[in-house]
């Protein structure tokens, strides 16, 4: 991502910002099927999101903001009807 904007902010302060970041999302999940009416399911994935405008204009000079970064893990059981039916 690359941002640039310059200006003068609400409170009458010059601002000037160039930032470059990579974000990276990965995910991953998994099925079992531990027999044919019961599956177990599991994923994880990270989430990084970029700064907003306000975030960038509001730090102190010469600082950046830092990203968020969300860290997400699930997991689930289905049954689809009983065993040996």
């Amino acid at each position: 991502m690359q941002y640039q904007t310059s200006g003068v902010d609400n409170d009458l302060r010059s601002y000037d910002v160039q930032d470059d970041r990579v974000f990276f999302n990965p995910k991953a999940g998994v099925t079992w099927s531990l027999q044919q009416w019961c599956q177990l399911y599991a994923s994880a994935a990270v989430a990084h999101r970029e700064p907003s405008r306000s975030e960038y204009i509001d730090a102190p000079s010469g600082a950046f903001p830092d990203q968020s970064v969300w860290w997400m893990w699930s997991w689930a059981a289905v049954s689809h009807g009983q065993p040996g039916s």
